[in-house]
């Protein structure tokens, strides 16, 4: 379950084709398959006050979009921009890149990297809300070594697995 708090109302993307489940098992107010026709729609009903807060791992036309509804003062952690990993080129910036300007946005980039030397503690503190049953780890563990490579791959696409994919080799 998602932890709740009086400023944030969750929303999530999800890769399934029925958003519901994820939005049950994650606690979530609302959840968004990107993957469908008119995902657009359905994010623009899950937030009809815009959005205050993100954290943007995807880029490309699903950042575009939530650029579009944010409010303003807004703040985005910027992860990743996986939508453009795999791609020959860089893909161009965000289309209304200029929203962020006028709507005060604040823009951080959050590079895991930079934060090693607290891992260790961010590890006990995520073991004890899984063990409190807080949290509920999502993940699809493919088993076999000699499904690695595939694995692998599919961490930088857009698989069907829910969660984190984990390839076990024992």
């Amino acid at each position: 379950m998602a932890p709740r708090s009086a400023t944030c109302s969750p929303l999530a993307w999800v890769w399934t084709r029925s958003p519901g489940s994820g939005r049950a098992r994650l606690g979530l107010d609302a959840a968004v398959d990107r993957r469908a026709d008119d995902w657009r729609d359905h994010l623009a009903a899950a937030a009809p006050a815009g959005i205050d807060r993100v954290f943007e791992n995807a880029g490309g036309p699903v950042f575009d979009a939530t650029i579009a509804l944010l409010n303003d003062h807004a703040s985005i952690a910027l992860c990743g921009l996986i939508d453009g990993y795999n791609l020959p080129h860089r893909p161009p910036g965000p289309s209304n890149f200029g929203m962020l300007l006028t709507k005060r946005v604040t823009t951080q980039g959050f590079i895991v990297l930079d934060h090693m030397n607290r891992a260790h503690e961010a590890e006990e503190h995520l073991a004890s809300l899984i063990r409190d049953k807080e949290i509920d780890p999502v993940q699809t563990v493919v088993p076999g070594f000699e499904h690695l490579p595939r694995t692998f791959v599919q961490t930088f696409t857009h698989s069907r697995h829910p969660g984190k994919l984990v390839a076990d080799v024992t």
